[in-house]
């Protein structure tokens, strides 16, 4: 007999959210927060100085985490490694300071290229910058990840749910309904895709009894 306990930890996924925060951030938060899900904010800096950092204060007193998905959102492949220093620079200071205000302790830090542009040429140069800030995957992140994506610093999407395109909610249940276990799900922090698909998402989670939690945080029977 398999314990709940053990069986909440097989049945684990990552909900990566981009492009946050906005003005539907908290009450994106609050449905996750009360379905039992926890996901991974990578934060643009410029949102952050447009809509203030209480929201994602609150977001990580809350269980959830933050990752660093540039400051303004660039290709990676068409700007130099100095302007990407800069970019993934200005947001690690921003998010620091979220974290000193919580009084909560970083899980790790973590980034995800916009457009899921990893520099092409500058692909080997952004990997070590990368590893210079102090950025890694967690272990879990690997567990789904194909395998040319073995041994990236950035995270990687295996669920994309193309959700920025708005597709038809059919559309979206049949994607995330692909979702196994240690798979990394992208989502998008904006009012289009926060209130169209949340629901769903939530329901599809449900369905397919699995949980999205922060990587390295505690899964137990009750959250």
């Amino acid at each position: 007999m398999t314990l709940p306990f053990l069986r909440r930890q097989s049945r684990i996924v990552t909900l990566a959210i981009d492009d946050g925060p906005s003005p539907v951030t908290a009450t994106l938060i609050e449905k996750l927060h009360r379905a039992g899900h926890r996901a991974v904010l990578f934060v643009l800096g410029e949102n952050i100085e447009k809509y203030g950092e209480q929201v994602l204060v609150d977001a990580v007193r809350r269980g959830f985490a933050l990752g660093n998905h540039s400051f303004s959102h660039p290709f990676f492949s068409k700007i130099d490694l100095e302007l990407a220093r800069t970019e993934i620079a200005r947001t690690e200071v921003l998010i620091e300071s979220i974290y000193k205000q919580a009084r909560v302790k970083r899980h790790g830090q973590w980034f995800r290229f916009p457009y899921l542009d990893t520099g092409e040429e500058n692909f080997v140069p952004l990997q070590a910058l990368l590893k210079q800030f102090g950025f890694a995957q967690p272990e879990i992140v690997g567990r789904r990840v194909k395998e040319w994506d073995i041994g990236r610093v950035d995270w990687p999407t295996t669920i994309n749910t193309r959700d920025w395109a708005l597709p038809p909610q059919d559309e979206m249940r049949e994607t995330l309904r692909q979702t196994r276990p240690g798979d990394v799900i992208e989502f998008h922090d904006k009012v289009e895709t926060a209130e169209g698909y949340c629901d769903l998402l939530i329901e599809e989670l449900a369905a397919l009894s699995l949980t999205a939690a922060v990587p390295g945080a505690r899964v137990g029977l009750f959250r």
